[in-house]
């Protein structure tokens, strides 16, 4: 009766053990999935006017940096990116959908430029943009850049497979002037 006890005993705190756990990770998955909704209620404003943004009145040969309150969208979502996943100045941020001055269109893939031994790819970031100045619907493509190259080598236990990337290309496309940065508050 004493070793049935002793087995229920421990059962129970396993039981427990287990509850706390489940509840930490219930937890976390909440708070990632509330985060997540807040930021598409902010942005959903803005994919409202998507067409207005988009709106293509003529193609230039010259190449307009983005400008003003900027705002990113994927080419094959044709929906507006979070503002924090981009590097950009605050002062570059739109606070009202009828606010935005210009759009970066971008189109982005990683092309496998490599692999490494243990299996791995090497992956580099890979994309298109286009600059669209609203007021005007004029279109300014500026070809694709890429991001930096992975590293040339990896240090990761056997059997471990996850890819290794460079840097994102959105960087490439800021430093051959692609937005105009307003690096203070408007007077």
């Amino acid at each position: 009766m004493k070793h049935l006890f002793g087995f229920l005993f421990y059962i129970f705190k396993l039981l427990i053990v287990i509850s706390v756990f489940g509840g930490f990770i219930y937890y976390m998955n909440k708070q990632k999935d509330d985060k997540e909704s807040a930021a598409q209620a902010k942005l959903e404003p803005y994919n409202i006017q998507i067409e207005r943004y988009l709106k293509n009145s003529s193609i230039t040969d010259v190449k307009i940096p983005a400008k003003g309150n900027v705002i990113f969208v994927d080419e094959k979502t044709r929906r507006v990116d979070n503002f924090s996943d981009y590097t950009i100045s605050p002062y570059n941020q739109p606070t009202d959908p009828d606010d935005v001055d210009s759009v970066v269109l971008h189109n982005c893939d990683y092309v496998q430029v490599g692999s490494y031994t243990n299996g791995s790819k090497a992956m580099q970031h890979s994309c298109s943009f286009t600059v669209i100045d609203v007021a005007t619907g004029a279109w300014s493509n500026w070809g694709e850049f890429r991001g930096t190259m992975p590293p040339e080598e990896i240090k990761r236990k056997r059997g471990s497979s996850s890819d290794e990337t460079g840097g994102r290309a959105i960087y490439s496309f800021f430093k051959a002037g692609g937005l105009v940065d307003r690096l203070s508050p408007p007077q």
